[in-house]
């Protein structure tokens, strides 16, 4: 939402929104999807190799 709203405002509106912003909160946030969709797409990649092993036999 809150970069959403960024670009909605002008440059003066952006900057106190900036300033209620709790970005260290929304890093780790950000942080944590990110580690687990990696996760998630390794696995995918994972079977998809896998399959093509097999397909190639």
């Amino acid at each position: 939402m809150y970069k959403y709203n960024y670009y909605l405002f002008s440059p003066n509106a952006a900057a106190k929104i900036d300033a209620y912003a709790d970005k260290s909160v929304e890093i780790k946030v950000y942080e944590s999807a990110r580690t687990k969709q990696l996760d998630s797409y390794k696995e995918v990649l994972e079977n998809e190799v896998l399959v093509m092993n097999k397909i190639g036999q």
